[in-house]
Order: C-alpha cells, then structure tokens, then sequence
C-alpha cells in the first residue's frame, strides 16, 4: 500500500510538473507571436511614414537601454507615436521622459512599462485619459490650446503636424523634472525587479519561438488526421458515431501518447459495431 501511495505522488508531481511546462510553453510561444506582429506592425508604420526601420530598431534600443521596460511595449509605443506624426528623433526623446516620469508618477495599476505604452496610445487616440497613464497629466487638449495661441492659429486649425508638435513640446515641457530619474532607479531594488521582470518576458518569448517549429509539425500532424479522418467518415457515414468516439480518442494521443492503447481499444469497438476493419480505416488516412 505505502508503494502505491508513493508511486500515486509520484504520478502527482509528473502531471503537475508536466502541466507547468505546457503552460509556460503556451505562454511563450503568446508572447513571440504578440511581439512578432508588433514588429510586423512596426515595419507597415516605418513605410508608411517614410522613416527608415533600422532608425527606428537604433532608437528602441537606445531607449531601452536601461532594461526596465518590455522590447513589445516600447516597439508598440514607438508604433503609436510615429502614426501620431512624430519624427523618430521626436518619438526617442518622448519615450525616455515618459519612462523617466513613470518611474514614480504613473498610475498604480501600470507596470513602467505599461504606462508608457498606455501613454502613446492616449496620444495616439487624443485621450487625456489614457495620456496620463505615466504620469504627465497635463490635457491634450491644453496642449493643443497652447501652442496654438503662440503660433497665431485656433486649436481647431492646427495640422496634424502642428499638433504632434504642440504635445511634443507639452510631454517635454511637464517631464523635463523627471530627467534622470530611470537611470537613477535602475541601479536600485526598484529597477533591478524591473529589469528582471523585463528580461523574464523576454526569456518566454525565446522559449516560445524555439518551440514553434516543433509545434508547427504538431499541428501539421493534426490537420493531416483531422483530414483524413473527415474524409474516411464522409465515405462510412454508417459509422459515423462510432469514429467520432474513436476520432476524440485518436486526437489526444497526438497530446498524450499514453492514450495508444485506449483509442485502440475503442477504435475496434466502433469498427466492429459499424462492420469496419482496420484496414479500411489506415487506407483511408494514407489515401
């Protein structure tokens, strides 16, 4: 009894441990594709405004150079601000005051990195309420209304291009007391959590791009049974209650090998209630 009881916690330990591994996979392989399409994204906006994408690669990695803020945040950051209609010398300068801000102004349900992302999204949608995200709390809004009268113009007739300039001038104007203040935390507690959160998210990602290949021929794997599986039970209709229960089985041993036996088992119950050999069943997946 007390070997059964220890081989049962054995069995525990592997399942929870395997299920630990599937999980931090999933959530790797989430975090690639989500940082691949940033950059995908990136690439569309760095042609579209007519700025070259290796600037733009040089001026993420200057701002980041710090290792306090997620590379998928400051790529989807430097996205909403180039849209907006900065430059990318312009977008470099607003994202380091705005990670200098976030240090000890930001909104307590950010993450640094969060609230600057959040930040150029306000901008980015001319929302003071999302704008504020870091810190710098000064409205869009007042920010067009002043430069606007020192121009000579009405809020209302500014450009598009009058308007990038009149928040980059207000985002520098209210952040230039914040200079400094990132460099300053990532020496300490604060900024080394920040940077190992940083490069946490970074070591699920590689994880989850080195498992993309493997899954690709998992999933390839499964589309050719799923297809062939359609089809044999599109030519034995009779037997279609009898595959699906054998189809389920057949499907988790893609997952899970242990099941071999049990889809085999119920595969020759089906067959056999549905008068189908095994043959006609592998003949029709390799067909």
């Amino acid at each position: 009894r007390q070997r059964q009881m220890c081989i049962r916690d054995r069995s525990v330990s592997i399942v929870a441990t395997l299920k630990g591994i599937t999980s931090a996979i999933d959530d790797g392989v989430q975090k690639y594709i989500s940082y691949t399409n940033s950059m995908k994204a990136l690439q569309k906006t760095a042609k579209s405004t007519n700025n070259s994408m290796s600037e733009i690669e040089n001026t993420i990695k200057d701002v980041n150079k710090l290792k306090l803020m997620d590379d998928s945040d400051v790529t989807a950051a430097t996205k909403n601000l180039l849209t907006y209609g900065f430059t990318v010398k312009q977008t470099g300068e607003i994202l380091k005051v705005l990670q200098d801000a976030a240090v000890g102004n930001r909104q307590a349900n950010y993450t640094l990195s969060e609230a600057v992302r959040v930040t150029t999204e306000g901008i980015r949608m001319e929302n003071s309420v999302l704008s504020d995200a870091a810190g710098v709390q000064k409205n869009i809004a007042k920010m067009y209304e002043d430069y606007a009268k020192k121009i000579g113009k009405s809020k209302d007739a500014l450009t598009q291009a009058e308007k990038a300039q009149a928040v980059y001038n207000g985002i520098m104007d209210e952040a230039a007391m914040f200079t400094g203040t990132a460099e300053e935390m990532a020496s300490g507690y604060q900024g080394q959590q920040s940077q190992l959160n940083a490069t946490n998210l970074e070591l699920s990602r590689t994880l989850g791009e080195s498992m993309i290949p493997a899954l690709t021929q998992l999933s390839s794997l499964q589309l050719n049974i799923s297809k062939g599986l359609t089809e044999f039970i599109s030519n034995n209709k009779t037997a279609t209650s009898g595959i699906v229960t054998f189809t389920t089985t057949m499907l988790a041993t893609v997952v899970a090998l242990t099941a071999v036996k049990k889809a085999y088992v119920a595969y020759k119950t089906a067959a056999a209630a549905a008068d189908l050999t095994t043959k006609a069943f592998t003949a029709s997946l390799l067909a």
